[in-house]
């Protein structure tokens, strides 16, 4: 899912992709592996991930997190990328993290060069903060987890706004599988 959204915003840019994400650890075990995906020739995106434990698994303070994250967008978009920032809802041990106030202060900041994906795959979050990410026309990931309990493997990415729209009239096939 996550990898499906970064490859329709790498063949959408007009300037390469950098992707933000936090902690892998902190999320499913094969979300860093799909976004840094190299099958598809020409639309290889820069991945970085943000460490949200201190060696000792204590949380960082979220004003490092904050400060780390801003500091890898504005230098991604000083590279003329444009930045997918994977924001996490509810990871597997209940983090929220960047804070929702820097992710806002980004997008207010950056607008349409940045994208927000939260990574709510655990569907942890009440439908008031489902509705308000959308209301921010952000991207949100579910999967059929334990709460949602839908299929295996199912997953979906929600929007106010479709990855179709994302794609329109771009010969997308070869770059999807």
């Amino acid at each position: 899912m996550h990898g499906l959204l970064a490859k329709v915003l790498a063949y959408r840019a007009t300037q390469s992709l950098a992707i933000i994400m936090m902690d892998s650890h902190e999320t499913g075990r094969g979300v860093a592996s799909a976004l840094s995906d190299s099958r598809t020739p020409g639309l290889k995106p820069t991945l970085q991930c943000i460490t949200l434990r201190q060696p000792d698994g204590k949380l960082r303070p979220y004003h490092e997190l904050d400060a780390e994250t801003e500091a890898l967008v504005a230098q991604a978009l000083q590279h003329q990328h444009h930045v997918l920032l994977i924001m996490i809802d509810q990871s597997k041990t209940g983090l929220i993290a960047p804070s929702l106030a820097c992710v806002l202060g980004l997008k207010q900041r950056y607008g349409d060069r940045l994208t927000i994906l939260v990574d709510a795959c655990q569907l942890r979050l009440s439908p008031d903060t489902l509705s308000s990410y959308l209301k921010q026309n952000f991207f949100v990931a579910i999967t059929g987890s334990k709460f949602l309990t839908g299929p295996a493997f199912f997953g979906r990415i929600i929007n106010t706004r479709s990855l179709c729209t994302l794609a329109e009239s771009q010969p997308l096939a070869e770059y999807l599988s």
